[in-house]
């Protein structure tokens, strides 16, 4: 339904929501990068909305705008209307990973590694400013939504890990930066089963390794 609900083809995204009368808003948010993190759009629909999400206007150095800053909406202190959440950044990077676009990944990835470094150790801004650097006014001062938004991109996306307890099934699907050359997974839970993890590369092959 979403892909086609929402889909606005002439301007190849994704709507920012259906009206009372069931039209498309036609507006870029990155919003649609929610789906993306549960795998149910297009693959080329999909690939269209992350490169129009990847502009200058929709990224700044400290997260993703929820709207464009040529938005007619935008407001850089609007909560729900510029303003950047690392909660939404943190899906966009698991969207782009789970969709093949590593690189907008790594970078959405990585703003919201840095705000976990910014004053106190560990603690992630719910909101900020759309326009600059800065927390909002209303915003609590540490969101656990937004310190998992560090975690959940690391090992759903760039890792790739999922697993299903079901099936005693793991599943690592890495987009690793070209200078990794190793990780590893500790304590790892699939059903009864508790693993230990190792991945590493040469030039000759990359190898994934069970140490227990």
């Amino acid at each position: 339904m979403v892909n086609n609900a929402f889909w606005i083809a002439d301007q190849k995204r994704f709507a920012f929501a259906l009206d009372k009368e069931n039209k498309t808003v036609d507006e870029a948010s990155v919003l649609s990068t929610v789906p993306m993190w549960f795998g149910v759009l297009d693959q080329e629909k999909a690939g269209q909305m992350i490169t129009q999400l990847s502009d200058s206007n929709h990224q700044t150095d400290w997260g993703m705008r929820i709207i464009s800053g040529n938005a007619k909406r935008y407001s850089g202190g609007g909560y729900h209307y510029g303003a950047v959440w690392p909660l939404f950044t943190g899906w966009a990077s698991v969207g782009e990973y789970r969709y093949h676009r590593e690189h907008a990944a790594y970078a959405n990835l990585r703003s919201n590694a840095l705000l976990a470094l910014d004053g106190s150790p560990g603690h992630v801004t719910e909101v900020l400013s759309g326009d600059y650097y800065q927390g909002l006014s209303t915003s609590s001062p540490h969101q656990i939504w937004s310190a998992a938004m560090v975690v959940a991109p690391l090992l759903r996306g760039m890792l790739g890990l999922s697993t299903d307890a079901k099936n005693s099934t793991l599943t690592l699907a890495p987009h690793l930066p070209a200078d990794w050359s190793f990780f590893t997974l500790h304590n790892v839970h699939v059903g009864p089963s508790t693993l230990d993890l190792r991945y590493q590369k040469n030039r000759q092959r990359n190898r994934f390794a069970n140490p227990k």
